[in-house]
């Protein structure tokens, strides 16, 4: 019996553990997310205060496009804060991968970022940066081979804010060299 006990406790030793969010500084800054659950950040859970799809589309010169839904979603924690979340939805049309979704308008400010382990979704972000150009820019990044093809769909993925009211933003999903327009989201109010 002793034997299986230690088993067991050996093959849940090797299983990845999730992690706590990544804290994003305010200077420029790039981090690898590991992902995580509701179970190892209990303030992730709250009140869908907004949840809608935006639908995308990303021209480019040479005929390549992609095209979908960005699940745009803001949670109210127990604590009241603000937890912006999105999720990337690739149509089978498209013809080249998402490799990123960049958000603007949000507060140069500390936030928790990361995807999460225990909802749907196929495809995880690798990293997340942010970076002082014309304004402050954060992006979620899908790195190759983990970008989005067409069909598939993302994690969810969120930055967590101390704010506890939110005022509009926007995101742009990027394929390589071109972007969306300027999508409609929203962001924490400073």
């Amino acid at each position: 019996m002793r034997s299986r006990a230690t088993s067991l406790t050996l093959a849940a030793a090797l299983l990845p553990a999730a992690a706590s969010a990544v804290p994003t500084p305010t200077a420029d800054f790039s981090a690898s997310l590991p992902g995580t659950t509701v179970a190892a950040q209990p303030e992730l859970a709250g009140i869908v205060i907004e949840d809608r799809m935006v639908p995308f589309s990303v021209p480019a010169s040479w005929g390549l496009v992609a095209s979908g839904r960005v699940q745009v979603r803001t949670v109210r924690g127990p604590d009241g804060r603000l937890t912006f979340t999105w999720r990337i939805f690739s149509d089978r049309s498209s013809t080249v991968p998402i490799q990123s979704l960049e958000i603007l308008g949000f507060p140069r400010m500390p936030y928790d970022a990361n995807w999460r382990r225990d909802v749907i979704g196929t495809i995880a972000p690798s990293r997340v940066s942010g970076e002082a150009l014309s304004g402050w820019r954060m992006k979620f990044v899908f790195l190759s081979p983990n970008a989005i093809a067409p069909g598939a769909e993302s994690r969810f993925f969120f930055l967590r804010s101390s704010a506890t009211a939110s005022r509009p933003a926007g995101i742009r999903i990027w394929t390589g060299h071109a972007s969306s327009p300027v999508l409609l989201a929203a962001g924490p109010a400073s």
